[in-house]
């Protein structure tokens, strides 16, 4: 009787881990997608961030936030969607990551499939930096204010 119930567990454990093989894991990507969100920092300048990136915390209303998004990310702000937080140990030249209260804090990011969103404050306010997934390698297409 184990052995059968084994072998059905496994048919069926079989299937959902094909499927889930075909979306990235959010988990395992976010270490690039924050890379890829850097580097476009470090362009505008040297900056301190954060050592910890705070769980994106959605607004009362979704709308607001659907409205600044570039076509093809709305999907980012429904329920179910990756939500980030956690450290970072590594940055790309001309970023520095520390525990002061100078540093920028970062909150994201956002991960579903080939779509990311991550928030980071700079000199000039918040911004919103939307990431794509092409050719395997995550980068900025957008860089919105985050009002």
């Amino acid at each position: 009787m184990r052995a059968r119930r084994g072998a059905s567990v496994a048919a069926l454990l079989v299937p959902a881990l094909l499927l889930a093989g075909c979306e990235p894991n959010p988990r395992r990507e976010m270490p690039a997608v924050v890379g890829a969100a850097l580097t476009h920092v470090a362009r505008l300048g040297p900056t301190c961030i954060e050592r910890v990136i705070a769980p994106w915390t959605p607004s009362r209303s979704l709308r607001r936030h659907e409205a600044d998004a570039p076509p093809g990310f709305e999907r980012l702000f429904r329920p179910g969607v990756f939500r980030g937080g956690g450290g970072i140990k590594t940055a790309p030249a001309g970023i520095r990551i520390a525990a002061r209260s100078h540093c920028r804090p970062v909150r994201g990011p956002l991960i579903l499939g080939d779509r990311a969103m991550l928030r980071v404050s700079l000199d000039g306010g918040d911004r919103k930096l939307w990431l794509a997934k092409e050719q395997g390698r995550w980068q900025v297409v957008a860089d919105t204010p985050a009002g």
